[in-house]
């Protein structure tokens, strides 16, 4: 009797899950909501997803003619893009099978001309392919490539084994830069010289997790750059001031604060003293400041001697995923997941972008 009762709450549970998917999970119940603006190194084109129950749009906003436009369309899930050094092709990544119950899907790398011609798969593989960066030689594409499909015991599928590998333009001989089979690589592989990796991996050791690292990719040597930090992650560098940016609870546990060091993980010290959850740092393009989001949806942006912190822009809306124009002197932003914004580091010139 009791087996049985336990078969039928299980039962209900799958049927509840299903028929929530159905009611909510297609059609249009899943609000517009806008993603990762980038901007173009020559600070004349923001590209920006638009990602809905129908798909992915990437959208297109010139600057000086302050024109919007669509150059590509997906009715899957599409993750953040990214210029290439010229700015003439835009790499992404594509959540193939994102749609199915249960499933993560499968990510494949795709490459696009910035106008969004010749939209096409940039490599093929029977593997998970996501998280594209461009390598400090400009020609070629770093990625994570995830190497096994796992089924979870509550019956969800997801990708691990992953590793750092690197290809060209074409998507021709993709090479491994790891060979470690990580449970998961967070985030971007970010080269600091065309010689060293630096990335976070949630391996555990001893009691912590979520730790950066760099690799030497000629000897293979791995070090481990955050030693005795409670949790590390979202590493971003500078090569202006040699320094990384990384978010760190070190001083307090799950007071995630945002803190600074030198590429061999040297001289690291706490950059905010906020009390509130920092994420999401990005260097100003002299290196000489920091752009980062806080809870309840602000932008703050500090010196990376911690001096100077300040709240950009102060109103009341939720504000995220900031991105500096090449100047230095402006960063854009989504606002309620909705709107493009602009404001001046300095606080002024506050202004929505017309992009509708």
């Amino acid at each position: 009797m009791q087996s049985s009762r336990k078969w039928l709450i299980a039962v209900v549970i799958i049927v509840t899950i299903i028929a929530c998917y159905i009611l909510f999970g297609h059609g249009d119940q899943k609000p517009t909501t806008i993603f990762e603006p980038i901007v173009s190194h020559d600070g004349k084109q923001i590209v920006y997803g638009v990602d809905s129950d129908k798909g992915t749009v990437f959208m297109s906003f010139d600057l000086g003619a302050r024109k919007c436009r669509q150059i590509y369309k997906t009715s899957e899930s599409a993750g953040s893009a990214v210029f290439t050094s010229d700015d003439k092709r835009i790499l992404f990544s594509v959540v193939e099978g994102s749609k199915k119950l249960f499933d993560f899907g499968k990510s494949q790398l795709y490459i696009m001309s910035a106008d969004g011609g010749n939209a096409h798969r940039l490599i093929t593989s029977d593997f998970s392919d996501d998280c594209p960066t461009i390598a400090s030689n400009g020609q070629d594409v770093l990625f994570i490539r995830s190497g096994r499909k796992v089924t979870h015991s509550a019956g969800v599928d997801r990708w691990t084994d992953d590793d750092i590998y690197r290809t060209d333009f074409n998507g021709i001989n993709a090479i491994p830069m790891t060979h470690r089979k990580y449970n998961d690589l967070a985030g971007l592989a970010i080269e600091a010289d065309n010689r060293t990796l630096i990335y976070c991996d949630d391996r555990l050791v001893g009691n912590q997790r979520d730790q950066i690292y760099d690799l030497d990719m000629q000897t293979g040597v791995e070090r481990r750059l955050t030693n005795g930090y409670r949790y590390s992650n979202e590493p971003v560098i500078s090569r202006k001031s040699s320094k990384i940016a990384f978010i760190s609870d070190q001083h307090d546990p799950f007071d995630y604060e945002v803190w600074c060091m030198g590429l061999d993980g040297k001289g690291a010290r706490q950059v905010t003293q906020l009390n509130r959850n920092c994420s999401s740092p990005i260097f100003s393009p002299d290196g000489k400041s920091i752009v980062f989001n806080v809870e309840d949806g602000e932008i703050w942006r500090v010196n990376i001697d911690g001096t100077w912190p300040e709240q950009l822009p102060i109103f009341n809306r939720d504000c995220s995923s900031p991105s500096f124009l090449p100047d230095g002197k402006s960063i854009v932003f989504v606002v309620d997941d909705r709107e493009l914004w602009r404001v001046n580091i300095d606080g002024t010139g506050l202004a929505k972008l017309p992009i509708t």
